[in-house]
């Protein structure tokens, strides 16, 4: 039986530990941006997104 690489068993368990880091920051902005009261979102030329109370 072959011993698998670091890289290859990574692949086959779904990936390391950069993925929850990845999933944890996406979470911390949706969640900041959901408990905001004022805010802007803007990617320039695409998309401009603005929401808040005045």
């Amino acid at each position: 039986m072959y011993e698998l690489s670091e890289e290859k068993m990574r692949s086959l368990n779904g990936g390391g530990p950069m993925k929850y880091i990845v999933y944890a920051l996406l979470g911390a902005a949706f969640y900041r941006l959901w408990r905001s009261k004022r805010g802007r979102i803007s990617l320039p030329k695409i998309i401009t997104i603005e929401w808040g109370n005045d």
